[in-house]
């Protein structure tokens, strides 16, 4: 996929990301209506164009009904976005796998911040969701193969996205043996697509 978009493009596809984590963010804090969800479903539209046709496939995203950004259809649409961003190349003026894993990191803390401000009833909900299109929906070959650790880094690139992707469902799940277990299968599973990672904290 490196060679099929060109550099200006990866450099737009990381600008527009920005732009649609903050509209998320705009959209917790704000008013949620169909303006502001229209403001938020914009970018990811214009992402969906920058990449090669048969990137994501997962929906048919040109029949996406529900543009509610909590809801599974956008989740796991920006989801695979980032993940196929950071299989993007390194550039002089941008490292996609490194800055991939800022975003993908921002967004875990968008998604925990939902849970957390949530009513107690409609937290098992929350975590449920995040952790099904995580660990369930998405497709995780989108992310990185990029395993060289940053200068001053521990995790590289693909570890860094699989202990975010973990930390999705360990930050959520709550406390007690049950849910210890739910946390060391989610390890599990992304150690086994992604090899060995630190935990990482959002």
């Amino acid at each position: 996929m490196e060679t099929a978009v060109d550099p200006q493009t990866w450099i737009e596809i990381g600008d527009l990301i920005s732009k649609a984590l903050d509209a998320r963010e705009k959209y917790r804090q704000g008013p949620q209506n169909q303006r502001t969800m229209a403001a938020t479903w914009k970018p990811i539209v214009r992402l969906l164009n920058k990449f090669p046709e048969g990137t994501l496939t997962t929906y048919d995203y040109d029949t996406v009904s529900n543009i509610d950004p909590h809801s599974e259809e956008v989740l796991v649409t920006f989801t695979e976005i980032i993940w196929a961003f950071s299989s993007g190349p390194v550039l002089d003026e941008l490292d996609c796998p490194q800055t991939a894993t800022d975003y993908y990191s921002y967004f875990g803390q968008d998604l925990y911040q939902i849970w957390y401000r949530s009513e107690p009833r409609d937290q098992t909900t929350w975590a449920n969701l995040f952790s099904r299109v995580t660990n369930n929906i998405a497709n995780y070959n989108l992310i990185t193969a990029d395993t060289t650790s940053r200068p001053g880094l521990v995790n590289s690139p693909r570890a860094a996205m699989a202990a975010h992707a973990w930390v999705i469902t360990n930050s959520m799940c709550g406390s007690g043996p049950a849910s210890h277990a739910i946390a060391a299968r989610a390890r599990q599973l992304w150690e086994d697509r992604c090899g060995h990672f630190v935990e990482a904290e959002n």
